[in-house]
């Protein structure tokens, strides 16, 4: 997931969009590396959600790490709202709710 990430921060669209600079993209996924725990999600614990073998790997992977949010743009897993447990919001609602957050 930090490999897909980082590919969509470093795409020209997106760093023009919002002003992201590639050097941010690269420290945003060194960051990530240096925090992140290796999850093996075995092929039995994949279901068929969304109807994007690759979306629904990223939904088990939420549900197996007991995620709280899932932060996307990707129109399908928005429409879920949440799946087992997990919010899914996009960027700008994250945003909002990280500014409401006492923590």
């Amino acid at each position: 997931m930090i490999v897909e990430l980082t590919g969509k921060l470093t795409e020209r669209r997106i760093a023009e969009r919002y002003r992201f600079p590639q050097e941010y993209a690269w420290r945003t996924a060194s960051v990530l590396r240096s925090a992140d725990i290796v999850i093996d999600v075995p092929g039995h614990e994949v279901v068929a959600v969304t109807g994007d073998p690759e979306d629904d790997l990223v939904l088990a992977t939420c549900r197996l790490t007991q995620a709280d949010y899932l932060v996307t743009r990707d129109r399908r897993l928005l429409g879920l709202g949440n799946h087992e447990g997990t919010a899914i919001v996009d960027p700008s609602d994250f945003l909002r709710i990280l500014a409401r957050s006492p923590q």
